[in-house]
């Protein structure tokens, strides 16, 4: 499924993807304080949010599958807060799937944290300029991790980009056979 939305205000504009595999999808609109009702609800449905557009004080989550990893849900960060939240989840072997800035306050972010216990590489960087992102997509790619959660916005006249990268999990390698130990002769 593909999913985009596209809107403009008269200072930004925002252009949303959302690409999923075919798993099942979900779609909570909430008041931001009724925010944990959209939130049990994708728990309950085994889900956790991979996308966010905020409009007029509510937040509109969409969730795919929780693939069975915990996970926790924060709004209304500032950009210190949510450096400090990634850093968190780094110590914490967590790692961030989604890292939105609000349209609406654009001084702050929404940010999905999950588990991360096979230790899948990620890296999150922002702010970045169009130069510095194609640099970072090119960089990174050749490290094997591949986008999972891209934004941008235009600050003044300028594009700026927010994005989160994952690598695929790679399974430790089996300890090498060991030859049978020689049998001692009576």
């Amino acid at each position: 499924m593909k999913w985009c939305v596209m809107y403009a205000s008269d200072q930004v504009s925002y252009r949303h993807h959302l690409w999923t595999k075919g798993e099942p999808y979900e779609s909570a609109w909430k008041p931001r304080d009724k925010l944990a009702d959209g939130l049990a609800l994708f728990r309950k449905r085994r889900m956790r949010p991979i996308g966010v557009i905020d409009y007029e004080g509510s937040l509109h989550l969409h969730g795919g599958p929780d693939d069975g990893l915990a996970w926790e849900f924060h709004a209304d960060l500032t950009p210190d807060q949510v450096k400090e939240k990634v850093d968190e989840a780094r110590k914490r072997k967590w790692r961030p799937t989604l890292i939105h800035r609000h349209r609406t306050d654009a001084d702050k972010f929404a940010v999905v944290l999950v588990a991360n216990p096979k230790g899948v590489p990620w890296e999150y960087r922002a702010p970045l300029t169009v130069k510095e992102y194609e640099t970072a997509l090119a960089d990174l790619r050749r490290r094997g991790l591949r986008p999972l959660y891209v934004q941008s916005w235009i600050d003044g006249k300028n594009p700026v980009y927010s994005a989160v990268w994952v690598g695929d999990y790679q399974p430790p390698a089996p300890p090498p056979e060991r030859a049978p130990a020689p049998r001692a002769i009576k």
